[in-house]
């Protein structure tokens, strides 16, 4: 059987926050569960309203909701799974998912997906319900509703100092960096690598399983910041490790490709 995946967080109840906007902050109030999953603080009726699109009249813009989670140190994008394996990795990765769901559960909702069961089952944080913590709708129910729905989700990773999840690094001087973005991507990432000493240097990318499915860059690095694309329109989507070689610099990324 899978391994059990549960993410605990502060259960908002989207109708108790403020019953004249109630019916139409789920998309806020899934977000704000998940900025508490990772223990950062926020009043969920702000953040609802400074969702609010006034060109649109609507609290549950996409994009709006996403660029607010950012302001909160956390990475994010509008994303797309075809199935449950996917959004699986990406759990496992220490990311968090918001679902935009619709029949036969909802019209047009979004929840917070909160893992999965040791039978494979999804669990969620339902904003819409009372009890809605830790609830376990039928998975054939839960999959027409999102994935016929085209599986369109929002995608969080927290920046660097925020996360729980634990990136491999040994780092013997302070000269070096790392970073990887956009994280979680579709189809291109860009690899940015500084250094302040002249080395060999290596780029390499590897699969969950291990295995090396694309060398990036294996050259002598001159002091400076170093640029690099990688294209994954050939990979599936799923988890990557990206990891740099520099002398006394070893540091593994975890980057997620969601097509």
């Amino acid at each position: 059987n899978p391994e059990e995946i549960f993410i605990p967080t502060e259960h908002y109840y989207q109708y108790s926050l403020d019953p004249g906007i109630g019916g139409n902050i789920c998309s806020p109030t899934s977000v704000c569960m998940v900025l508490r999953s990772y223990n950062i603080e926020v009043d969920p009726l702000d953040f609802a309203r400074d969702n609010y699109d006034s060109y649109w009249g609507m609290f549950g813009i996409w994009p709006r909701a996403v660029q607010n989670a950012a302001e909160f140190s956390l990475n994010g994008a509008v994303t797309r799974y075809r199935t449950w394996s996917e959004a699986r990795e990406v759990l496992a990765a220490g990311g968090r998912i918001v679902m935009s769901v619709g029949p036969p559960l909802y019209e047009g909702h979004l929840m917070m997906l909160a893992g999965f069961d040791s039978q494979g089952n999804p669990i969620v944080h339902d904003p819409a319900k009372s009890n809605g913590y830790a609830l376990k709708y039928n998975k054939t129910s839960l999959s027409q509703s999102w994935f016929t729905k085209g599986g369109v989700a929002y995608t969080f990773f927290p920046s660097e100092g925020v996360t729980s999840v634990k990136n491999e690094e040994y780092n013997l001087v302070q000269d070096y960096s790392l970073d990887v973005y956009p994280n979680p991507f579709n189809p291109q990432t860009n690899i940015r690598f500084e250094t302040a000493e002249k080395n060999l240097t290596s780029i390499r990318i590897y699969d969950i399983t291990g295995s090396m499915v694309e060398e990036i860059f294996n050259d002598i690095t001159e002091p400076g910041i170093h640029e690099f694309k990688w294209n994954a329109s050939d990979f599936p989507s799923g988890m990557y490790f990206i990891h740099t070689l520099s002398a006394n610099y070893n540091k593994t990324v975890k980057a997620v490709l969601v097509k």
